[in-house]
């Protein structure tokens, strides 16, 4: 079992992740999360990527309730 969350911007707020972390947490806070950075390239390029702010914070509350949280498509924030 695992959770991912799609940080688009304007539409997906730390407040949310952090929700749906508790969430996650109250069944069992060992399930790994990933918070995935969102890039428009095919049909929503009028969106553009998540900000690295963003990112950030949403790692930062997801970390409060959950151990095993995964930041993916990092590279495109400039995280190596």
């Amino acid at each position: 079992m695992s959770a991912c969350t799609l940080m688009v911007p304007g539409y997906t707020n730390h407040k949310e992740v952090e929700q749906i972390a508790e969430f996650v947490s109250s069944i069992n806070n060992e399930i790994p999360y990933s918070l995935l950075i969102f890039h428009g390239d095919y049909q929503m390029r009028d969106l553009g990527i998540t900000p690295r702010k963003q990112a950030l914070k949403c790692l930062e509350v997801s970390k409060k309730y959950l151990k095993r949280v995964n930041l993916g498509n990092k590279f495109l924030i400039g995280f190596a």
